[in-house]
């Protein structure tokens, strides 16, 4: 999924179909959260990797800024974990544009 999203447009298309969305449905919106996710192709959770000594490999990592209230998707990062969110923070944001 992310060597797709890094070759192609596709993060472009969702960020402008994202701005749609709000600028249609929430243009006030003043309020958003953030937060990511890690997505592995693995049925191990990473506790149980954890817990078993096994290394924790490189993931695909969803962030998504939503907006407080209404749920709707403002903006969207895909990147390689693991690593802090904060890494995504700004960038987020930055598409989000509150």
């Amino acid at each position: 999924m992310k060597h797709f999203a890094d070759r192609s447009h596709v993060l472009e298309i969702i960020d402008k179909m994202l701005a749609d969305i709000i600028q249609q449905f929430a243009p006030n919106a003043e309020e958003a959260t953030l937060d990511s996710t890690g997505m592995e192709n693995s049925s191990m959770s990473a506790h149980y990797r954890t817990r078993s000594g096994k290394a924790c490999k490189k993931y695909v990592k969803l962030s998504l800024c939503v907006l407080v209230g209404s749920m709707f998707p403002a903006g969207l990062v895909v990147s390689w974990g693991p690593f802090n969110d904060k890494r995504e923070a700004r960038p987020l944001f930055a598409k989000t544009k509150l």
